[in-house]
């Protein structure tokens, strides 16, 4: 793993450290399919928390390219992708949506009659970056489920009037659609070109109603 190749005595040797680091974290197409296999769980699986040690995952894709594009680097940016958040900030939060995350996928499957395959994550090329998808639904179709805390006693609907959920409503359909700024917009794309699919159910649950968005992959 990561902490493996910083620890190695080829890396404290190697003249040129980021490249043998790079180098190491590469992983061939098969490595890639074995680690996916061996990650499914994910937060149940020592091994999926393992694999993305030190790794820039999907759910954080929206920050980097934030501070990227505003050229920007704060050290809570740095201390969110090493894994030094205080685990008690957005607690409420995340265990809201761990809990209710299965009831989510059953009210998902009972209306659409599709089945949800568990997966793990989803390593590019490189190995740098890794993305785990909630699930896939097809081959061409992953799915990804939002329980939002802040919408727990609302409808999508009624949250959606808040400026900060990351649904709105579309002035032309009059339907709910993905802010395309939101990190969840960011976090979709990434697990999308990182699985290979070009599509996503965006699943958000509430106590009150269920909404099932359909998003494709921006080629961008």
């Amino acid at each position: 793993m990561f902490d493996g190749v910083l620890t190695s005595p080829g890396y404290g040797n190697a003249e040129d450290k980021a490249l043998y680091v790079l180098s190491s974290l590469a992983v061939s197409p098969q490595q890639k399919e074995a680690i996916e296999r061996a990650t499914v769980g994910q937060t149940k699986n020592a091994l999926w928390t393992a694999y993305r040690k030190k790794r820039v995952t999907a759910s954080n894709f929206g920050l980097v390219l934030k501070a990227v594009k505003r050229n920007s680097y704060p050290p809570s940016l740095f201390k969110t992708l090493l894994g030094q958040y205080n685990l008690k900030q957005g607690a409420h939060a995340c265990d809201w949506g761990i809990l209710h995350e299965p009831k989510a996928k059953q009210e998902y499957t009972e209306r659409t009659g599709v089945t949800i395959q568990e997966r793990g994550v989803f390593l590019s090329d490189k190995g740098l970056l890794g993305g785990s998808p909630d699930g896939m639904v097809s081959d061409d179709c992953i799915i990804e489920v939002k329980c939002p805390y802040a919408a727990r006693t609302k409808t999508n609907l009624q949250a959606a009037e808040r400026k900060d959920f990351f649904l709105e409503l579309d002035e032309v359909t009059g339907l709910l659609k993905l802010k395309q700024t939101h990190n969840h917009w960011h976090q979709i794309q990434g697990n999308l070109h990182l699985t290979g699919a070009n599509n996503c159910h965006l699943v958000v649950w509430t106590p009150l109603d269920l909404v099932i968005l359909l998003i494709h992959k921006d080629p961008a």
